[in-house]
């Protein structure tokens, strides 16, 4: 039996006066699911995300998460509901401790830690072992590499203890022995029982990882299914690759 519907977006839309981000999106997101979202550079990813999270309101569709809709909310409010998310440029508070950045999320995103410090703090811990930060713990964030900010960022949303990670691009500038390490954290945020969805331009991350794709391109949704049938869709490689490059897939088949 199919897990339920955790999240899902029907004819989501979003414009910037005259420009057409988005436009008539639909989804679906299953509990315990990974959803990769890949598309070109401008197809739209970040912006659907900021409208699944209340940073930028969507201008018509609707959208749902366990059953209750998002519209209309802001930011600190989808937190609160059950979602995190990470963006493409990491900005810790550079001056605090590791630990204390973590601290935050709890202290501002999640619901059992709010106000209590002492909490916080302990939730903190947790988030920087499962991460692998431990080490680090009483460093300032600013001496971080991208790597290790990068699982920081990690950590912060894990700690809000959200039912769904929204993943902007994480492994943006990593090197291959990084990304293995992010691809194995994201597997076991998984099996703590977090749903996924990520955005991702490194196409060994959307294969090993994702149980099924979208692709967007000029804001639209071209292709939808498992990476395989995604990554060798026609409209899939023109839009990465051209035109020409699709003709050549259809030769070979």
């Amino acid at each position: 039996m199919r897990a339920e519907v955790l999240l899902e977006g029907r004819g989501v839309t979003k414009r910037f006066g005259g420009l057409t981000a988005v436009s008539q999106v639909d989804f679906e997101l299953h509990r315990g699911e990974i959803l990769g979202l890949i598309g070109p550079n401008g197809a739209g990813k970040t912006t659907l995300l900021d409208c699944l999270t209340g940073v930028e309101p969507a201008n018509e569709g609707t959208i749902t998460f366990a059953g209750q809709s998002l519209i209309g909310l802001k930011p600190h409010q989808v937190v609160k509901r059950g979602i995190a998310r990470t963006f493409q440029v990491v900005q810790p508070f550079p001056t605090l401790t590791v630990r204390d950045n973590v601290a935050m999320g709890a202290l501002f995103g999640s619901t059992r830690a709010h106000k209590d410090v002492r909490r916080a703090q302990t939730v903190a811990d947790e988030k920087l072992a499962f991460v692998g930060l431990t080490n680090k713990a009483d460093q300032p964030a600013a001496q971080l590499t991208l790597g290790e900010r990068k699982r920081l960022e990690l950590a912060k949303s894990l700690a809000t203890e959200p039912e769904l990670l929204l993943l902007d691009e994480v492994n943006a500038g990593l090197n291959p022995a990084e990304i293995k390490t992010a691809i194995d954290l994201m597997r076991k945020i998984r099996d703590e029982g977090v749903t996924l969805l990520v955005i991702e331009h490194v196409m060994k991350v959307i294969m090993d990882l994702s149980d099924r794709v979208i692709v967007l391109h000029h804001g639209e949704k071209i292709a939808q299914g498992s990476p395989d049938d995604v990554t060798n869709d026609e409209g899939v490689v023109r839009a990465y690759l051209g035109e020409k490059y699709a003709k050549l897939l259809a030769l070979d088949r």
